[in-house]
C-alpha cells in the first residue's frame, strides 16, 4: 500500500496512449474501497497506541510495516477529501 509517490491520474491517463494502449474501461472505485481503508486505518492506530510497543515492534518488524501503517492512518481521509482515488483501468493493446 505504501508508495513512492503518487501519480497524478491525469498524467497517468496522458501516458496510456504514448504506451501503446487504449483504455477499455475505467472506474473510481473509492467509494467501494473506503470501508476496507478504514478498518486498515483502525488497526494502524492500535500499532500507535502503545508507543513502548510500537517502539519494540519497529525494531523487530521490516521497515515497510511502519509505512503501511502511516498509509493505513492517510489514505482513508486523502479519499475522503478526494486528494487520493482509487482508480481501475482496463486497458488493451490495439
Amino acid at each position: 500500500m505504501a508508495v513512492e509517490n503518487f501519480e497524478n491520474i491525469h498524467n497517468f491517463e496522458k501516458a496510456i496512449p504514448r504506451a501503446g494502449f487504449q483504455t477499455e474501461f475505467k472506474d473510481n472505485l473509492s467509494s467501494a474501497v473506503l470501508p476496507t481503508m478504514q478498518r486498515f486505518e483502525k488497526t494502524a492506530l492500535l500499532y500507535y497506541q502503545f508507543p513502548m510497543l510500537t517502539k519494540l515492534l519497529g525494531k523487530i518488524l521490516p521497515s515497510g510495516i511502519t509505512r503501511n501503517s502511516i498509509a493505513g492512518l492517510l489514505m482513508p481521509v486523502l479519499i475522503e477529501q478526494k486528494v487520493a482515488c482509487y482508480q481501475l483501468h482496463i486497458l488493451r493493446k490495439p
